[in-house]
């Protein structure tokens, strides 16, 4: 709602002919809370936003706040095309000194390109810190995540969270053969006190076996 009446603004009181553009200035404020508006704004307009990948990408690797260039990281991966310059951008923000605009850069360049395996470090990092969700795109990595096995190995032995214990043996079962090594950790989850996690470890040592 807050996006489309921005862009009805933007077009009927201010007369601009894109809000991308408009919104591409405010990323250059000194205003740190008008550039964090301008790059949530610019995320939630997703493939309208496209103008506005240059400055994107510029406040996402450079900006001094890193709300900004997490959020900066975010927006780019919400607009699916001209994704080369994204990307660029994206992959310096792999190395952020910032973990959570890693990890935002690591899920941007997944929606781009969901076969990408320079993430997958950067999704080990955010598993360990206790992500569920980098458990999840790991497994939608499929065998492009065969590095992150130990990780999601040690994850099922999470005896306080189910779903952790879940999230990791349907990745593992993603994984496939290459997660031959976690087939131990799996074995344990037999007699887990949740149904679910059983039911997963099973049909994940008939993926890596089978």
């Amino acid at each position: 709602m807050a996006v489309r009446l921005f862009i009805l603004l933007c077009f009927t009181l201010t007369g601009c002919s894109d809000p991308g553009l408009e919104l591409s200035e405010q990323l250059g404020s000194s205003d740190v809370e008008q550039r964090r508006a301008a790059a949530r704004t610019l995320g939630e307009m997703g493939e309208q936003a496209v103008s506005a990948i240059p400055a994107l990408s510029q406040a996402a690797t450079t900006d001094t706040d890193a709300d900004v260039r997490r959020l900066s990281a975010h927006a780019l991966g919400q607009i699916p095309t001209d994704t080369d310059d994204s990307l660029s951008a994206l992959k310096t923000a792999l190395t952020d000194r910032d973990v959570k605009v890693r990890a935002t850069a690591a899920y941007a360049i997944f929606n781009l390109v969901p076969t990408d395996a320079s993430i997958v470090p950067v999704l080990i990092e955010s598993v360990q810190a206790g992500d569920v969700k980098a458990i999840v795109v790991l497994g939608r990595l499929g065998p492009t995540a065969k590095d992150a096995v130990p990780v999601l190995a040690k994850a099922l032995l999470d005896r306080r969270h189910n779903l952790v214990r879940l999230k990791a043996a349907q990745s593992l079962q993603a994984i496939g053969p290459a997660a031959a090594s976690a087939v131990p950790a799996l074995r344990q989850l037999s007699n887990d006190r949740d149904v679910d996690v059983r039911a997963a470890a099973s049909q994940a040592i008939v993926a890596i076996e089978h």
